[in-house]
């Protein structure tokens, strides 16, 4: 199987795809490599997509962790930035005796269901995944000193969605292949039309297919990937059948039990309420075709995401009452086109905020900086009209 690029001198290429082969240690060999290759390389992974954008690093944590009961082995264990948990199942398309995706992950719910709520409790699980996490990553660290290792991680928020994510059973299944076949696209959309698309184990296929430039070579000079559904819009859209409205319902209740349970008064409550509501106005006036997406389950953040710029949120909103400025989503190549000159004059315009300047300035490091209720609510208007000016003409 070969693949064709252009060179920057705009002259044809051919690659190579490169076979996961069995070799003589015997079955599964092969798939661990497909294994080692996903862990090994994190910025391949769609984690914009499969966390409806409210997270932009994915960080894989540990292999081979295995349930208690016989309910099954985590092939990969990862978070991101927001505290999100997935779970990928890691299968080659030679590999005919497969389970479905129906039974692994009714393996996998069950057995977390299990161990959390009839043999260990919140407490006592969360130890014993600590100590497996310790055992079974790579450089057997910690969970806190692996996400410490990116100065950017919010370590602290990350741990304590991870905690609540797992609690509520909101745990993202990823089965990596390295082809996409019929069989498992309807395994997919089976199992994600019968829970329900807030939490409860969203499912996608995801591709990783690597070609070289010679022929016999298995050292990779271009890895494509793809998923399946394409991000979780896509499987939100899957479950309204006969209904082009893409825009998620603004009264979320997940979103509202969150508000309520923060360290937000009533009246602050009712502030970021107001603008949550104006920002859901925008997204309504912005031709009605663009997502409203409130991330997955109990790792709540609201994304807009405008027309003209349709895979990218400007900006995320928290029921914590943060907003965090995505510059990083704006100029980067990773999820798709990049907009500087947008990314260059939306921040022009946010440093003009005396309120919010230094703030924004405080790391120039910080791709995606967190500003605090009190440090931006005082211009949420300004920033409306931002949003609108730049994003909607």
């Amino acid at each position: 199987m070969r693949v064709f690029q252009y060179d920057e001198k705009n002259e044809l290429e051919s690659k190579y795809f490169i076979e996961y082969k069995e070799n003589e240690e015997g079955e599964g060999k092969s798939e661990l490599a497909l294994q080692n290759f996903i862990f090994q390389n994190p910025k391949l992974f769609p984690v914009v997509e499969c966390s409806g954008g409210s997270a932009t690093r994915w960080i894989p944590i540990a292999m081979e962790i295995t349930l208690e009961g016989k309910m099954g082995r985590l092939d990969i264990f990862a978070t991101d930035n927001d505290g999100n948990v997935y779970i990928l199942e890691c299968k080659l398309e030679y590999n005919r005796d497969q389970k479905t995706i129906r039974s692994q992950i009714t393996n996998y719910a069950a057995g977390f269901r299990n161990q959390i709520g009839n043999t260990m409790g919140e407490d006592n699980f969360w130890e014993w995944l600590e100590d497996n996490i310790k055992t079974q990553s790579p450089t057997h660290e910690s969970l806190e000193e692996i996400l410490k290792k990116d100065k950017e991680n919010n370590v602290n928020k990350i741990i304590k969605n991870m905690k609540e994510n797992i609690k509520n059973n909101n745990i993202v299944l990823i089965y990596a292949v390295d082809e996409i076949n019929p069989s498992l696209c309807i395994d997919i959309d089976f199992w994600n039309q019968a829970v329900n698309t807030e939490n409860n184990y969203p499912s996608f296929a995801y591709e990783v297919k690597r070609y070289s430039d010679s022929k016999d070579s298995e050292q990779p000079t271009s890895v494509i990937t793809q998923t399946y559904p394409f991000d979780i819009e896509g499987l939100l859209r899957s479950r309204r059948k006969g209904s082009d409205r893409k825009i998620i319902n603004n009264d979320n209740q997940v979103w509202m039990d969150k508000l309520r349970q923060s360290e937000l008064n009533k009246e602050q409550q009712k502030e970021i309420t107001e603008f949550k509501d104006k920002l859901y106005e925008l997204i309504k006036k912005d031709k009605g075709t663009t997502f409203m997406s409130f991330g997955n389950g109990q790792s709540c953040s609201m994304m807009p995401k405008f027309e003209r710029f349709v895979k990218r949120s400007p900006i995320g909103l928290y029921p914590n009452g943060e907003l965090r400025i995505q510059f990083d989503l704006l100029d980067t190549t990773e999820y798709g086109p990049r907009y500087p000159e947008v990314a260059e004059k939306f921040k022009n315009k946010l440093i003009a905020l005396d309120e919010i300047r230094d703030r924004v300035y405080q790391n120039n490091k910080t791709k995606s900086p967190n500003l605090k209720f009190e440090e931006w609510i005082p211009v949420k208007d300004e920033i409306l009209k931002i949003l609108e000016e730049l994003f909607m003409k």
